[in-house]
C-alpha cells in the first residue's frame, strides 16, 4: 500500500522506502530521471535495494528527530534474537547519494542486502563489476554510472547481477553503505562514516519554530494540526529542487501519469505556502523561477507546466516494461499537457507577481512590468476561449468556471500592480474584468439548480466551485455563493470529503474523496465560521494520513486506501492554507468573545 512508504529526498531525487526496508523508487539524478529502482510499479521487473533481517520480523517506521522534524527515516525491525533498525537519509550536498545505515539495538541479527538496479523503467539490469569498497553498475544506454559502496564486504550474485552481501551485526554496532549515480561522481566511499545526526539538525534548523508574537505566522495551537503543517514543510522541500526553487507536482508515475513536472497554476499555492511558514528564502527562490519563465518567452507562448529547470517536458508515451503499481496499467512518462489551452496559466502567473510585490517588491526599473502588462492585455484578450480547464480534460475545450475565475484573478492583480506601479491600469482591463464576472455569474450560475457549474452551460457541479469564494469573486453571504455551497455539500460531500466533481464524461475518478476539494471545502467552512466542523474534518484528513503523515490525492473513507499523486505538493500547500485559517478563525473567535 502506498500509504506504507516513508520517503527521503535531496532536493533533486527522491527515494520511497518499504517498511520491510526496500528502495522501491527512485529516479536519478533528478525526480523526472529514468527509475533505477522501480518495484513499486513491478514488483518483479522493477528492481529494488533492500536490506532486512534474515529471519521473520514485525516492523515499523518513523522520521528521526525532535517531534519527527526530519526526512531521517527509522525502519525499526524486531526478530526473535534482537531489535534492530534501518536509517535511510539524502544528505542536501552536490554529491547524489542516498545513505542507509543497518544498527543493532538488542541482541544479534543476521542482516541481508541485494541490490537489483533496473534502469530506464526496468529495462536493463546493466552490467555489475568491482570496483574499491563496492560494486558499479554501468547502464548500457547513455554510458550511465551507479554504485554501491559499503563498509561491509559485497558480492555479485552470478544468476541475477545483483549485489548481496550477508552480515551479523550485534548490539551497539553498525553498517552504513551508500548508493550514488552519476558519471562525474563515481567514488562514494567517504560518506561510508557520515552520521545522519548532522542531517537532522539541518532540518532542525530549516522547519519553522513557532513565534506567537509574529502575526503573519500564526501556528495552529491544536497539536495535531501544527504536526501535519510540519510534515507539509517537510514534503514541500522534498518536491523543490534546491538548485531552482521549482516545485514539482509528484515524485511517481504510480498512477497512470507521470506528474514529476512544475505546473503553473500551483504556484502560488506554492509561493503562499512558504510564505505564510515563514520559508522566505524557499518563496524568492520559486518567484526567481517564475521570473525566468515570464522573461523568457511572449505571454502567448507560455506553457501550463514545465521541467524543474524551465526545459520542455518530454512527450508522453507509455512505458510497457512496468506493469503499473497494483497492475494500474499504462505506465506513462512524459506528459501531453503542453498540449492544451489552459488559461489558468495567465491568471495563476499574475496571482504569483501580485504576491511577490506585496512580500519582496518589484523594483520600478524591471522588466517584470512589461510583462505584467503582457499578460493583462493577453488576459483581457483570452478569456473567451473555451479550454481544458483545471483538471486537464482530455476532452474536447469547454467554458470551463475553473478558467474564467482564473482570468478574474489575474485581471484583478495586473489591475491592483499597474495601480500601484503608476497610479493607473488600462481602462479596457477594468472593461473586460467586468464583463468576464458578468459573464460568470450569467454563464457559470444554473439558476434552474441554483449552483455555479463545472462549466457554462452544464448541469454537474465541480469542487472548482468553492472557488467563487476563496477567490473573493463574490461575498460568502452571496445568494449564488450560499446555494452553490450548500449543492456541494448536497452532491459532492462523502462522509467527511468532498469529492472533485461528478464527471461530465463518464471518465472514472478514483476511489474516495479528493483531498485538494476537500481541503478548499475546510477552508470554506473556516470563512463561513462552520469551525468546529472544518476543525474535525482537518483532524480526520491527518489521522488517515501515512504513518509518516504523508497527503496522496485521493483517500477512501471506507478502505483507508490512497489514490492519485503520493506525495501530493498541491495537497500539501492547500493544507498549510487550511490550518492558517484555522488558527485565524480561532483567533477572530477570541476576539470576539473579549470584545463581548
Amino acid at each position: 500500500m502506498l500509504a506504507n512508504y516513508g520517503i527521503v529526498g535531496n532536493g533533486r531525487s527522491i527515494g520511497f522506502i518499504s517498511s520491510l526496508g526496500s528502495i522501491d523508487w527512485l529516479c536519478a539524478p533528478d525526480y523526472d530521471s529514468p527509475s533505477h529502482f522501480g518495484a513499486l510499479l513491478d514488483n518483479l521487473n522493477g528492481g529494488r535495494f533492500s536490506i532486512c533481517p534474515v529471519d521473520p520480523f514485525s516492523s515499523a517506521q518513523h522520521y528521526l528527530g525532535r517531534d519527527q522534524r526530519s526526512a531521517v527515516l527509522e525502519t525499526r525491525f524486531t526478530t526473535a534474537s534482537g531489535v534492530g533498525r534501518l536509517v535511510d537519509w539524502m544528505p542536501w550536498l552536490p554529491s547524489p547519494t542516498l545513505i542507509r545505515r543497518v544498527e543493532t539495538i538488542e541482541g544479534v541479527i543476521d542482516w541481508q542486502l541485494t541490490c537489483s538496479p533496473r534502469f530506464h523503467y526496468g529495462q536493463s539490469s546493466g552490467h555489475a563489476e568491482r570496483i574499491a569498497d563496492g560494486i558499479r553498475f554501468r547502464a548500457p544506454v547513455r554510458s550511465e554510472f551507479a554504485q554501491i559502496f559499503g563498509t561491509q564486504n559485497l558480492a555479485i550474485d552470478s544468476s541475477s547481477g545483483s549485489a548481496v552481501a550477508r552480515f551479523q551485526v550485534a548490539a551497539g554496532r553498525s553498517q552504513q553503505f551508500c548508493w550514488s549515480w552519476g558519471r562525474d561522481f563515481l567514488c562514494a566511499s567517504k560518506f561510508l562514516d557520515l552520521p545522519y545526526e548532522h542531517c537532522l539538525q539541518e532540518w532542525d534548523q530549516w522547519l519553522h519554530h513557532c513565534n506567537p508574537s509574529d502575526p503573519s505566522r500564526v501556528c495552529p495551537s491544536n497539536p495535531t494540526l501544527h504536526k501535519g503543517l510540519v510534515r507539509s514543510e517537510v514534503m514541500l522541500r522534498l518536491l523543490t529542487h534546491s538548485g531552482t526553487g521549482a516545485m514539482i507536482q509528484s515524485p511517481c508515475t504510480h498512477q497512470n501519469w507521470d506528474h514529476r513536472y512544475c505546473w503553473i497554476r500551483h504556484c502560488p499555492s506554492a509561493l503562499n505556502a512558504w510564505i505564510l511558514t515563514g520559508h522566505l528564502e524557499e518563496a524568492e527562490d520559486l518567484w526567481r523561477w517564475i521570473k525566468d519563465r515570464l522573461l523568457s518567452v511572449s505571454s502567448p507562448d507560455l506553457l501550463p507546466a514545465y521541467n524543474v529547470d524551465g526545459s520542455f517536458i518530454p512527450e508522453e508515451r507509455e512505458i510497457h516494461s512496468l506493469r503499473g503499481h497494483a497492475g494500474a496499467r499504462p505506465v506513462r512518462i512524459g506528459n501531453s499537457i503542453n498540449g492544451h489551452l489552459a488559461l489558468d496559466t495567465l491568471g495563476s502567473l499574475l496571482e504569483c507577481c501580485l504576491l511577490a510585490y506585496r512580500q519582496f517588491g518589484i523594483p520600478k526599473e524591471s522588466p517584470i512590468w512589461m510583462k505584467i502588462e503582457e499578460l493583462g492585455f493577453s488576459s483581457a484578450q483570452l478569456w473567451r476561449r473555451p479550454d481544458h480547464g483545471y483538471w486537464d480534460s482530455r476532452f474536447r475545450p469547454e467554458h470551463y468556471l475553473s478558467s474564467k475565475l482564473a482570468c478574474w484573478r489575474g485581471l484583478e492583480s495586473a489591475i491592483k500592480l499597474l495601480t500601484h506601479h503608476q497610479g493607473s491600469a488600462p481602462t479596457r482591463w477594468s472593461h473586460e474584468v467586468q464583463q468576464l464576472k458578468l459573464t460568470i455569474i450569467r454563464e457559470g450560475f444554473n439558476a434552474s439548480r441554483k449552483t455555479y457549474t463545472q462549466a457554462f452551460g452544464e448541469t454537474e457541479i465541480d469542487s472548482s466551485a468553492l472557488l467563487i469564494g476563496l477567490s473573493g469573486f463574490q461575498a460568502w453571504d452571496s445568494t449564488e455563493l450560499v446555494s452553490t455551497l450548500v449543492m456541494v455539500e448536497n452532491e459532492l460531500k462523502d462522509g467527511a470529503f468532498i469529492k472533485k466533481n461528478k464527471p461530465l464524461h463518464s471518465s472514472p475518478d478514483f476511489e474516495g474523496g479528493h483531498l485538494l476539494s476537500t481541503l478548499w471545502w475546510v477552508s470554506c467552512l473556516f470563512e463561513m465560521g462552520r469551525n468546529s466542523e472544518a476543525q474535525e474534518i482537518l483532524t480526520e484528513i491527518c489521522r488517515m494520513s501515512s504513518p509518516h503523515g504523508i497527503l496522496p490525492e485521493g483517500m477512501s473513507a471506507s478502505s483507508g486506501s490512497f489514490s492519485g499523486d503520493f506525495p501530493s505538493a498541491r495537497v500539501h500547500c492547500a493544507f498549510i492554507d487550511a490550518a492558517q485559517r484555522a488558527q485565524k478563525a480561532q483567533a477572530r473567535r477570541l476576539a470576539t468573545k473579549t470584545a463581548a
